[in-house]
């Protein structure tokens, strides 16, 4: 008798699982439905997903997914995001998900938008929640009084969290919250990133020898806004082995009078008390902020804010400390002068300011009275600065142009037929306008700018440099744009 051998592949089920984990979601329930050995153990893959609840009938369907085989599928449950809010979660469903909640012994990550909401409508929720022991990422936003009374009282040990503050909520009930005392206790060791995103009322910094919190393991500090008032010990003795610092905007601006004192202050005591950081990979903020602080670390990628003229003699001394590899600045001020030669525009890049630098991307925006300046002598003046001593290898630079339209808004905004608008590829046209609405000096110099030039002169200067981007934008509603890829300059455009 012959015996027919199957020559087909066969995938044991250990593979089968591992081919599940790399499938998104969706995939890995119709996995599920090829065979019993899955339909029965891809439920620890499934469930590893996060979870996102966006409606009511999301929590049912997964709960009445989890009651077939309770604990034995409850435990496989790593992620939720609560993004139902109050108003559209029964109290029926909120007890049920209270009652699930201890099943799920390896809930890692958890999220709760209207947290304060959430928590005060359903107690048993609020129960259940800070009762967890397994978390290690939470995610809380506007949260009040009741939030942060779980927060505080959660039993788990965090090593992420996120929180904001409803602060219309607080204003009216007349609660006073602050962010660092609303953390757990029993986290402050554990913790590796925080990120308060709102606050309500900013803490005052407690002085040197009264540090009220040490958050020893914290790497990464993101905070919706910087503190005030704004003393460099507050970060560097609460957070002694941080790497990144990331600074919103403030709702309240510094005095430029008291700057200088509060940096020599904030300079000699990090000298005096040894509580200063040796380097930073990342700080991303304000320039007058990073200034005022008057951190004296290295920073390895800065992130700087929108620049104001008055501001641009801080960049000098910022970039002389820090010394960064990477500087990326969101918007320069093309109007800015520190003396009456233009080549001290960029002083804050020649010498060990830029001895490190080795990227700089940097937005130009012109304002709307900005329309006489010539922006050749911008640029110039760039390429002047970096061709001392940066060994910089890319150059990302973006010069927006809109603001100096000469052209009445409803010209500006007329509507294009889809025949005329230009495509890539398209013969290159003329400015627009120019013989009713002539072109501005800014315009004009850009127009007549050999970008194409200008970057051979500047590889040539500076040799390290691999990488250049450089877009000229809302010229009459074009563009310009000049690369460097593999050694060859590329220009390309709609004018």
């Amino acid at each position: 008798m012959n015996t027919i051998i199957n020559t087909q592949p066969r995938l044991n089920h250990d593979i089968l699982l591992q081919a599940m984990w790399a499938c998104p979601r969706d995939d890995c329930a119709r996995f599920m439905r090829t065979c019993r050995f899955l339909h029965n153990h891809g439920h620890r893959v499934l469930l590893s997903h996060d979870l996102h609840f966006l409606q009511e009938k999301d929590i049912l369907r997964v709960l009445e997914y989890l009651q077939l085989q309770n604990d034995r599928r409850s435990r496989h449950v790593r992620s939720m995001h609560l993004n139902t809010g109050a108003a559209e979660l029964s109290e029926s469903t909120a007890l049920a998900l209270a009652a699930a909640l201890p099943l799920m012994h390896n809930l890692q990550e958890l999220l709760i938008t209207d947290s304060e909401y959430l928590l005060s409508s359903h107690p048993d929720l609020f129960r259940a929640t800070g009762a967890l022991t397994t978390l290690r990422s939470i995610h809380l936003t506007d949260m009040g009084e009741l939030a942060v009374d779980m927060l505080q009282s959660l039993r788990s040990q965090l090593v992420h969290i996120v929180i904001d503050f409803d602060t219309e909520t607080l204003e009216d009930s007349g609660e006073y919250l602050i962010g660092f005392p609303a953390l757990p206790d029993h986290s402050r060791t554990t913790l590796q990133e925080i990120a308060i995103h709102r606050w309500y009322e900013l803490p005052d910094t407690p002085a040197s020898d009264e540090q009220a919190f040490v958050f020893p393991e914290t790497r990464r500090l993101i905070l919706g806004q910087p503190l005030r008032p704004p003393l460099v010990q507050w970060y560097t003795c609460t957070f002694p082995t941080l790497s990144h610092l990331s600074l919103g905007a403030a709702e309240s601006e510094l005095e430029m009078s008291d700057v200088e004192d509060i940096r020599q202050q904030n300079i000699s005591d990090q000298a005096e008390s040894g509580c200063a950081w040796k380097t930073l990979d990342e700080l991303n903020g304000d320039l007058i902020d990073v200034y005022t602080l008057g951190f004296t670390c290295t920073v390895e990628h800065m992130h700087l804010g929108e620049i104001y003229p008055n501001e641009l003699q801080m960049l000098g001394p910022v970039l002389l400390q820090a010394r960064p590899r990477e500087l990326s600045i969101d918007k320069w001020p093309a109007a800015g002068r520190l003396h009456d030669s233009a080549d001290d525009v960029f002083v804050a890049f020649r010498g060990q300011g830029g001895a490190r630098l080795e990227e700089l991307v940097m937005e130009v925006e012109l304002k709307k009275g900005d329309g006489e300046i010539d922006i050749s002598v911008i640029l110039e003046a760039l390429l002047s600065a970096l061709a001392t001593d940066a060994p910089l290898q890319a150059l990302r630079l973006d010069v927006t142009f809109a603001n100096v339209d000469p052209r009445p808004g409803e010209v500006i905004t007329r509507k294009v037929s889809k025949r005329s608008k230009w495509r890539r590829g398209d013969p290159l046209r003329p400015l627009p306008d120019i013989e009713q609405y002539p072109l501005t000096v800014a315009e004009q110099s850009v127009v007549n700018f050999d970008s194409r030039d200008y970057v051979r002169r500047f590889t040539a200067a500076v040799p390290t440099l691999r990488i250049v981007e450089i877009n000229f934008s809302g010229v009459r509603n074009l563009y310009r744009m000049t690369t460097l890829v593999d050694g060859e300059v590329h220009v390309g455009g709609s004018w």
